[in-house]
């Protein structure tokens, strides 16, 4: 049974040179796509097929909320208007992790914020991964893309590596519960002179995580984003425990309860990494099984 599938933009020959190189890289199946029929035509073959996987990468130019298969562009309001109702997703396995490496897809168009702008569901790319996984991850599982630079060829001095760019920027996740609740949640490593913090966004909860070399982490709410004016320590102290791994971070809190972060940008679904000081990597909230909600 195929576990991971690579899509990738057929009409671009670096960005298919990509996706098939990575595909390789992962064992994956292999899928080139023209355009958006042809996407929605692909999938209606896998579910004929009774094909399901819990990985997917879709490797295509992108920009505010929308994907570029040559010159057909898929949006959150294509998604809902040829997508929605087909059954897509048994395709998804429950729990299934998506991710569009696609230059500035997960930001919004600027005058596009607003319900009332024509363009909201068209270049807003918040909307777009929300719509997506109502699509295609009902059944549980999280979509994923950056506000800024996705991937790129640096052949002079990476030889043939793919080389994937997330400097500077911030991951945003529509997670889906299995009963088809979507929200979203986004969140940046940030490292600096003054040592290590993770600011994580959950919702409209916002918390940054002080590392200590002893072991211990405090815990940070913001009391104003606009600011940056920060509330004391939560209850917990600072007496927690954390271990940091090379793609993941757990946390535990002296009343019980638990936190586990992803940081899936540079581990799994990508190829390379550059580590530089001040540079922001992605994260993924979730609870532990049988953690206490935090």
């Amino acid at each position: 049974m195929t576990t991971f599938i690579v899509f990738y933009d057929v009409n671009d020959e670096d960005v298919a040179a990509m996706g098939q190189r990575r595909a390789r890289e992962l064992n994956a199946q292999a899928i080139g796509i023209r355009d958006a029929p042809h996407l929605k035509s692909e999938l209606e073959r896998l579910k004929k097929e009774g094909a399901k996987a819990d990985r997917f990468l879709f490797y295509a130019h992108g920009d505010p909320g929308g994907v570029h298969f040559g010159s057909s562009v898929l949006t959150a309001g294509r998604i809902a208007s040829e997508f929605s109702g087909q059954g897509f997703e048994t395709v998804f396995l429950p729990g299934a992790r998506v991710f569009f490496p696609s230059c500035d897809l997960g930001a919004v168009k600027a005058g596009c914020e607003s319900v009332a702008q024509a363009c909201y569901l068209t270049d807003n790319g918040l909307v777009f991964l929300i719509k997506f996984a109502e699509v295609f991850l009902s059944r549980g599982g999280r979509v994923g893309a950056t506000d800024t630079t996705g991937f790129g060829f640096f052949p002079s001095l990476f030889g043939s590596t793919v080389y994937h760019l997330n400097y500077a920027s911030e991951t945003t996740y529509a997670l889906a519960s299995p009963g088809g609740r979507v929200r979203l949640a986004s969140g940046a490593e940030i490292d600096d002179i003054g040592g290590t913090s993770w600011k994580v966004d959950v919702g409209a909860t916002s918390r940054t995580y002080e590392f200590r070399t002893d072991g211990s982490v405090a815990r940070f709410d913001e009391s104003d984003s606009s600011a940056w004016s920060w509330a004391p320590p939560s209850q917990e102290g600072p007496g927690g425990r954390w271990r940091l791994e090379r793609d993941s971070l757990e946390i535990s809190w002296p009343d019980g309860s638990a936190e586990s972060w992803e940081r899936p940008l540079y581990t799994g679904f990508q190829t390379g990494a550059a580590r530089a000081r001040g540079q922001t990597r992605s994260l993924y909230a979730s609870k532990r099984p049988g953690a206490a909600v935090w």
